[in-house]
């Protein structure tokens, strides 16, 4: 409009109510207006116009084709358009989301002019780590100039607010988990968890810490970090994710992995960015809540199941019992292309390492001091044989995840049966039914039977 130096027309359903006319009515003016000055006819938001192929709806299409002005339609969802509907357009024009050199233009358009900028903000970060289209980067903006606001000392007579890199990125930060939290796909959430906290041991911390150091040299490159984590208890390798995204300064994009690979071509998802419906794994790759997302896919059911390769070889026939992990095709497909990190948590560890995957932490038992101190913890003071307790972890190993659950169901049958204190005999009890066996063999020391 702007270009041609025509006057702007428009109307939405919502001028009908307000104006108590008929939508005909004000739509038959609005045109006649607008080819007497040759001007531009706007529809915003135009599928709620034609919904249910209402009356209005049929009304709009007639005089769409007859109108002698240009005629412009936008909405922010892919409409399926009636045939009827859809020979009467000219052309269609969708806008992908903006590339990092085009949100900084919108960064920097958007900052009022009413307000100072403190020296530490750079546009260019911001338009790095979220691909954000126009509308999150103004919601960003506005949020952070309301803070701003808020923050000003009204006994210093401040005249204009300040937008610093801390309120803009914490607005930006609330915009983007906010989006995808609010469509129920997947859990996205800020990490809080660091790699020294981590209960492994000094060498594993090591090894994540530079894994985590030479991600920005592969981003810079656009190249991908896939990663395989085994452990037997899978909320222990979905810390272990958490921390390698805290060290990259990344949010966690979190799937359920057997949700994403079972679901089938026909069962769509709308990503709330770019309202398309795609599949649950086209999503979970998709770059829209920004370039610095872990996707993390936690097998909690077990799925990633370990087959043999069928490898013969009589020079080496070591190899002919070769186990693999069976990955879905069209997942492996989209490793090879991904540029970000992504990280599969499985229970297995004694696989080979898929082609599509460049490292496998098998993350490591806490220490066995680690392991005493936290039973100890939990079991009350003189209840406990420390032999025993020591061939406990001795003989199974846990995680500090593990540990943790194992006492809570075992407090919770000790007080069932009336006991206050927590004794190791419950504590054994409950890792008899975790192996699925009715005793205790002897390697605690004198044989103990609780039937």
């Amino acid at each position: 409009s702007n270009y041609f130096g025509k006057q702007i027309f428009s109307i939405t359903m919502n001028d009908s109510i307000r104006y108590n006319c008929d939508f005909e009515d004000i739509l038959d003016g609005l045109l006649m207006e607008a080819n007497l000055q040759n001007g531009i006819v706007f529809f915003d938001e135009c599928d709620d116009m034609f919904q249910d192929h209402s009356r209005e709806s049929r009304s709009l299409l007639v005089k769409i084709e007859k109108a002698k002005c240009v005629i412009i339609l936008a909405t922010n969802k892919p409409v399926k358009l009636d045939p009827a509907m859809d020979r009467r357009i000219n052309m269609k024009v969708k806008f992908k989301l903006p590339d990092e050199k085009l949100r900084y233009q919108i960064w920097k358009t958007l900052i009022p002019e009413t307000v100072d900028v403190s020296n530490d903000v750079n546009l260019n970060y911001f338009a790095k780590k979220y691909c954000f289209n126009g509308g999150f980067i103004k919601n960003s903006v506005l949020m952070a100039v309301n803070n701003a606001i808020g923050n000003m000392n009204k006994d210093t007579q401040e005249k204009r607010p300040l937008i610093t890199h801390e309120l803009l990125f914490k607005s930006s930060e609330i915009q983007s988990i906010k989006i995808f939290n609010e469509a129920n796909i997947c859990k996205t959430y800020i990490p809080d968890i660091s790699i020294d906290k981590l209960s492994i041991s000094k060498g594993q911390k090591d090894k994540l810490s530079r894994i985590s150091k030479v991600y920005e040299t592969l981003y810079e490159q656009k190249l991908g970090l896939n990663l395989i984590i085994s452990s037997s208890n899978i909320d222990t390798g979905v810390n272990v994710a958490d921390a390698i995204a805290k060290e990259c300064k990344m949010k966690v994009k979190k799937f359920n992995f057997y949700e994403v690979v079972e679901s089938t071509s026909n069962e769509k998802v709308t990503n709330p960015v770019t309202q398309e419906e795609v599949t649950l794994l086209e999503y979970a790759f998709s770059p829209t809540n920004g370039d610095d997302s872990l996707i993390l896919f936690a097998d909690y059911e077990g799925k990633s199941s370990i087959v043999s390769t069928d490898v013969s070889n009589l020079k080496n026939p070591k190899i002919s019992n070769n186990k693999k992990i069976d990955l879905k095709p069209n997942l492996l497909k989209k490793l090879r292309e991904h540029n970000g990190i992504f990280c599969l948590v499985v229970y297995n560890n004694d696989f080979s390492l898929p082609a599509e995957f460049n490292f496998h932490i098998c993350v490591d038992y806490p220490s066995k001091e680690v392991q005493l101190n936290r039973w100890k913890h939990y079991i009350s003071d003189n209840m406990y044989d420390e032999k025993q307790l020591f061939d406990i972890v001795e003989n199974f190993p846990k995680h500090i995840s593990e540990i943790d659950f194992i006492a809570r169901r075992a407090t919770i049958n000790s007080i069932i049966d009336g006991n206050k204190n927590l004794t190791l005999n419950y504590i054994i009890t409950e890792i008899e039914r975790d192996i699925h066996k009715e005793k205790i063999p002897v390697l605690f020391g004198e044989h103990v039977d609780f039937n």
